[in-house]
């Protein structure tokens, strides 16, 4: 949704597809930055993890999932 065309066009498709990867790479770097960080109560870097492990699994799960391609009944392929 927040990926418009026109910046896809700009930077090209395999560029912006390495952005992304670097994007989660980030994600993951800042929630385990964040664990380090904190000394005595890691509650609040526990949820950041769970919210992330959430979000990147539900993607992991949703490729998985769409990349499957349905035949329809009576055609061989």
């Amino acid at each position: 949704m927040t990926s418009s065309n026109a910046m896809v066009r700009r930077l090209g498709a395999k560029r912006w597809q390495q952005l992304h990867r670097l994007v989660y790479a980030i994600g993951i770097g800042g929630v385990v930055h964040f664990l380090w960080l904190v000394k005595s109560d890691i509650r609040e870097p526990l949820i950041y993890a769970v919210i992330l492990t959430l979000l990147l699994g539900f993607r992991i799960w949703n490729r998985a999932h769409s990349s499957r391609t349905i035949v329809p009944s009576g055609t061989v392929p």
